[in-house]
């Protein structure tokens, strides 16, 4: 059979199988019967190229047979019958354009002088995968989980260490003459053909005497981790397996997973460490461990205190006296491929430090992810609150030094010197000072009584039509018992807080102006404000307590659309500013969202901005960063531009570190909303014009071409999209409201198009 598709009406094997069975029968048939009636269109089969029948190529190459041609001969292509022999580089491009990750299981671990260990090898459909050491390498690591003891929580100690040494010609500092490193091991691997695998280490685990003596416990809980590198196809790397196991069948020293991967990933979309092989929280303590440190510039690399240096770079800045005292620098092994060491204090965390609960939380998969409210140590406490931490001279062998920690306050030294191991007698769980207690301050206390003391209520907006005067009704309750505040009255609303309205037009796409051109009644595209004294002064108290607010401006008579109002308050409890969270209402229509909260707070925890009058609410946010708005400079506070910009480190936002692959839209984005603007997407302005108080005289870009050009910003991108609709700096009156010239970005780079967005950027729809 030929043409582009299989599956259209009967098959040849059905019309074969009725012809033998008409050929069985004897005997006259008869006169011939009445036409049946036509049967249903058969349904059209897949194209052999796209075999998830959306319209794009599935495989690396349509032209999967090499003849310059896409046409049936292509549905003969190798990669359909390429098999699971990971030796054949067709099943290594098919396993790529599957487009994840193979999966890596421990089955079972044993100690048998060496340990040795049963594998499974599978693609993302379950299928085993054989002939693994044809196409990359496998490592693995050992440790035993070392019980609690003399104020320390329970740690992990590697059977497989190696010295790093002092090399000279290199970029590194040489701090430590040598230091102790835990490692990963290449080992026996045995093929069993099925996608089943024996690895057998190297290292005798009960007998380790080099490079330090690491005596055997088989009465305690023990870890297998392992890591698989494909040598040309990196994105086949899996996360890594590691399975926990007491040798001698006992109980074992517990759990100690306090940090689940999913956390951090929340953040970093798939983390991964050296050289993309190392991709899971429960095996990278297996090498960074306590005991574990570089040797270049003497940085402590066990889990704990590195994780807490790195995430809080800015508050290790804060504690230095002179720059860069207490920047986190590592080199490790990097300087044996002459690369420059890991400066990480110009990391940019997107949260408070204070939340120890984002990564360290009890579940099912991190049973023991309490234990920070539990223990202390200088170690791990020092990563933060590194001014006070204190050593002592390294050991000659391993590198390895003790801390105490020295409270240090703004006067100085407060206290004695604590060695580490007696932090507890004031901190965790049996002391008089609580870990949960000493961070409930700054942001996170705010935070916290905002949302716990104050609940924001719009309960109505009258009048929002043209040429009228809006009455908003608004409310403050306390959720404890839902009892309304007086706002006139009540010490929460004296003259250290903050509350406003805003009203903004309209939700087609706030521009807060008319339809002759008029940015009213501020200019620059902002909508109307009512501060905390302008509340008072034009609110009427109603009997249930909310208060009824008269606009002392009244809206454009040449508008037309729906008014959104949005509510913000930093009320004051004793003299710290609550950060109570902001709430919008929409009287009629609702602008559009196309950005999710959530998924900003997956990062950023609580998004709070202008001293906290603005608290996690996008719609809140657009009112005044809308395509019309502008800064004092003419460069736009779009909300558009700023999401893009700022996470992608453009203009004067190149300081801020993104954690995540910034391609990933849907990080942000809801369902599908990044592919295009919406259809009543105003352009944004790029300059404010002559006059702020006009919107026709500003230069802007078509939205769509703004969101890309973002980042997509050479002339050959520009181009393009000009070529396709997009307008770039040209008049806002003669572009249109929408904009007149309406961009194709969606044929090329739609859904199921050829340049799909999701493909390019490689998106995780899910």
């Amino acid at each position: 059979m030929t043409g582009w598709f299989i599956g259209r009406g009967p098959s040849l094997v059905g019309v074969a199988v009725m012809a033998l069975a008409l050929a069985g029968c004897e005997g006259d048939d008869g006169n011939d019967g009445a036409p049946g009636p036509a049967g249903p269109q058969g349904s059209f089969g897949q194209a052999c190229w796209d075999l998830n029948n959306n319209g794009v190529g599935d495989l690396p190459d349509e032209d999967t047979n090499g003849d310059g041609v896409v046409d049936v001969n292509d549905c003969r292509s190798p990669l359909i019958d390429a098999g699971n022999d990971l030796g054949n580089p067709i099943a290594i491009e098919r396993l790529l354009a599957q487009g994840e990750p193979v999966v890596l299981e421990i089955t079972e671990a044993s100690v048998a002088s060496p340990p040795v260990l049963e594998l499974s090898l599978t693609d993302s459909a379950g299928n085993g995968l054989s002939n693994l050491g044809a196409a990359a390498s496998i490592s693995c690591t050992m440790n035993k989980l070392m019980p609690a003891a003399n104020g320390f929580p329970s740690r992990w100690q590697s059977y497989i260490n190696d010295i790093e040494v002092a090399r000279e010609g290199t970029q590194s500092p040489n701090l430590l003459e040598q230091a102790l490193q835990a490692e990963a091991e290449g080992g026996t691997l045995a093929d069993n053909g099925d996608g089943t695998y024996t690895f057998t280490y190297t290292t005798d685990i009960t007998n380790v005497t080099e490079p330090v003596e690491v005596a055997y416990e088989p009465g305690l809980t023990h870890r297998a981790g392992c890591e698989v590198r494909f040598e040309e196809a990196s994105a086949l790397n899996p996360d890594n397996p590691t399975l926990d196991f007491v040798p001698d069948g006992g109980v074992g020293t517990g759990d100690k997973s306090i940090a689940e991967t999913a956390s951090c990933n929340s953040c970093h979309d798939r983390l991964a460490f050296h050289g993309g092989g190392r991709f899971t929280a429960d095996y990278c303590v297996t090498c960074h461990s306590p005991g574990t440190r570089d040797q270049d510039f003497g940085e402590l690399l066990d889990m704990a205190h590195m994780s807490h240096a790195l995430h809080a770079s800015a508050v290790r800045s804060d504690q230095e006296t002179t720059e860069g005292e207490y920047s986190y620098i590592v080199y490790g092994f990097g300087e044996n491929f002459n690369a420059p060491p890991d400066d990480f204090s110009e990391v940019t965390y997107p949260q408070t430090t204070l939340y120890c609960e984002n990564c360290h939380e009890a579940s099912e998969e991190t049973p023991d992810g309490d234990a920070w409210l539990e223990t202390a140590t200088a170690e791990a406490c020092g990563g933060c609150h590194v001014s006070g931490l204190k050593s002592t001279d390294p050991d000659p062998v391993t590198g390895i030094s003790s801390y105490s920690y020295l409270h240090v306050g703004e006067n100085g030294p407060t206290g004695a010197e604590v060695p580490s191991g007696s932090c507890t007698n004031c901190h965790g769980s049996a002391g008089f000072v609580s870990n949960l207690e000493v961070h409930q301050k700054s942001d996170r206390l705010s935070r916290e009584l905002g949302e716990g003391l104050f609940a924001l209520e719009i309960l109505s907006a009258e009048n929002t039509g043209p040429g009228e005067t809006p009455t908003v009704t608004i409310r403050v309750t306390n959720p404890e018992d839902d009892t309304a505040y007086d706002i006139l009255n009540d010490p929460e609303f004296g003259d250290n807080a903050g509350m406003d309205i805003y009203m903004a037009w309209t939700t087609a796409d706030y521009y807060n102006g008319d339809e002759l051109g008029n940015s009213v009644p501020s200019g620059n595209g902002q909508p109307i404000r009512l501060r905390l004294a302008d509340i008072k002064a034009n609110g009427t108290p109603n009997a249930d307590g909310s208060l009824s607010v008269l606009s002392p401006i009244p809206l454009p008579t040449d508008y037309t659309g729906d008014l959104g109002v949005s509510l913000g308050s930093r009320p004051d409890v004793d003299g710290v500013r609550a950060y109570a969270r902001s709430v919008t209402f929409f009287p009629a229509s609702e602008r559009e969202e196309v950005v999710d909260i959530v998924r900003c707070d997956s990062c950023h925890e609580y998004l709070s901005f202008h001293g906290g009058n603005r608290n996690d609410d996008i719609p809140t946010c657009l009112t005044c960063h809308n395509a019309d708005a502008s800064s004092s400079g003419g460069t736009s506070i779009s909300l558009l531009y700023l999401g893009h910009a700022i996470h992608a480190a453009q203009g004067k936002f190149e300081e801020v570190t993104y954690p995540g692959r910034i391609s990933n839209c849907t990080a942000c984005h809801l369902d599908d909303s990044f592919y295009q603007a919406r259809g009543t997407a105003r352009a944004v302005s790029t300059s404010g014009g002559a006059d702020s108080a006009v919107w026709t005289d500003d230069l802007a870009t078509t939205a769509t071409t703004f969101a890309c050009s973002t980042c997509h910003m050479d002339s050959q991108a520009l181009a393009h999209m000009q070529q396709n609709g997009g307008q770039v700096d040209a008049l806002k009156g003669e572009i249109g409201n929408p904009p007149v010239g309406q961009e194709a970005c969606g044929v090329c780079h739609g859904p199921g198009s050829i340049a799909d967005v999701a493909e390019a950027h490689n998106v995780d729809l899910e």
